[in-house]
């Protein structure tokens, strides 16, 4: 199941690259492509930082079921 989700993000994630790559050229603007990627970037690095405490609160919690799959 992780392997179809990780294939899925990949499709998703190509999808919307080919998207954004495609209306760049559909205006004929160079710097839409640009602007758009760095907008998902910032996206992308505040929902990462947005998600360490709770994901840290969770490996916290669940520290000796991690520690017992790690030492399998």
């Amino acid at each position: 199941m992780a392997v179809l989700m990780a294939f899925a993000a990949q499709v998703v994630f190509g999808g919307v690259s080919a998207a954004i790559l495609f209306s760049g050229r559909w205006t004929e603007n160079r710097w839409l492509p640009a602007e758009a990627f760095a907008l998902l970037a910032a996206a992308a690095v505040a929902g990462y930082f947005a998600s360490l405490d709770a994901l840290s609160r969770v490996a916290e919690e669940k520290k000796e079921v991690l520690i017992e799959a790690l030492c399998r």
